[in-house]
């Protein structure tokens, strides 16, 4: 069951934390793919606007992955933290989350 928790803002680091977490595990995996589909001549790779194949294009993909994991991280991070920051000045925020059976609930 949902409960639901009123909070004023969110922590700069909470919230990086989530965004890197979720990034990591959705655009690391897809640049792997990616360099993997490489392996096989796909023109999924492209370094300097040239397409990269074959062990190049694999070694490539495990650079960009991280690379713009940390990118796209540091740029959602700094305008969610903005835009939370502004909705905090007029109202609080409330999170819904599923607690765990072993924690006590929060009322």
């Amino acid at each position: 069951m949902k409960q639901p928790l009123e909070i004023r803002r969110i922590a700069g680091g909470s919230l990086f934390k989530l965004l890197f977490i979720g990034h990591c595990l959705s655009l690391l995996p897809f640049c792997i793919f990616c360099g993997i589909l490489s392996l096989t001549g796909a023109h999924t790779i492209t370094v300097d606007r040239q397409y990269v194949t074959g062990i190049a294009g694999l070694i490539d993909s495990l650079w960009i992955g991280p690379l713009l994991t940390v990118l796209f991280t540091c740029f959602a991070w700094l305008a969610l933290a903005t835009g939370l920051w502004i909705y905090s000045k007029f109202r609080p925020l409330t999170l819904y989350y599923i607690p765990d059976d072993a924690t006590p609930r929060l009322r």
